[in-house]
């Protein structure tokens, strides 16, 4: 998943109706937003899309999202980690120089 297509994702799961969803991510109409994806990930009921229409993230979709967010916050948690064992090396290299 892009970058692109997880924000997408994200405004979907957080505002929920086209109008608010359009707003936050600056595109013009829900052909715009689709176009962004390579398979249908946008779902709503009805034949025209409105500005109070609800939009909902098919299976696939909702799927590679939650895939992103875990391995996002994997990275995250190994720079964490990265940063820690570093400060430790350097603290105890001046604790020996020191000694």
């Amino acid at each position: 998943m892009t970058d692109t297509e997880f924000k997408i994702c994200l405004a979907v799961r957080r505002y929920h109706t086209l109008g608010r969803i359009l707003a936050a991510t600056g595109y013009k109409s829900f052909d715009d937003l689709q176009d962004q994806f390579p398979y249908n990930a946008l779902d709503f009921d009805g034949f025209d899309p409105t500005a109070e229409t609800v939009i909902s993230l098919t299976r696939r979709a909702e799927e590679e999202y939650s895939a992103h967010k875990r391995s996002s916050s994997k990275e995250l948690r190994d720079w964490i980690t990265l940063f820690i064992a570093i400060y430790g090396a350097v603290t105890a290299t001046i604790g020996l120089v020191v000694r």
